[in-house]
């Protein structure tokens, strides 16, 4: 998907057209069906990013944000890790034995690194070997 497909699928949300939003934002009237072919300058990027309330890089396709087999690829881990950890006794952290609200708080942790993890996997672009 490009940058005007993008805009046409966050215009057609809102119940706006294309024409619609230019004349709105104040953009010259067929400049947003130019880039399909060109690049945007910045200042109208940015004025239809702040319209849609979207970044730059989602309109730009680098958004990555988790999808939904993401979601249940973490849900998965996160199950198999709790099954696993429920049959240890005793969870001790600096010779104190953990709460069980503590221990939650502990996988909330580690599912957030799931998370993190996962999004930077996204963006990771190996090198080529020389």
């Amino acid at each position: 998907m490009n940058v005007l497909e993008r805009i046409q699928k966050l215009g057609k949300e809102k119940g706006i057209s294309v024409g619609f939003l230019e004349e709105k934002l104040g953009i010259g009237r067929g400049t947003i069906y130019k880039w399909n072919k060109s690049a945007p300058n910045t200042e109208n990027l940015v004025k239809v990013a702040d319209y849609f309330n979207v970044s730059i890089d989602y309109l730009l396709g680098r958004d990555h944000s988790l999808n939904e087999e993401d979601e249940k690829d973490i849900a998965k881990i996160m199950d198999k890790m709790k099954k696993q950890l429920a049959n240890e006794t005793d969870w001790v952290f600096d010779g104190e034995a953990m709460n069980p609200a503590t221990i939650e708080l502990l996988l909330q942790d580690i599912e957030q690194q799931e998370r993190i993890v996962k999004a930077l996997n996204k963006n990771y672009i190996p090198k080529k070997r020389r």
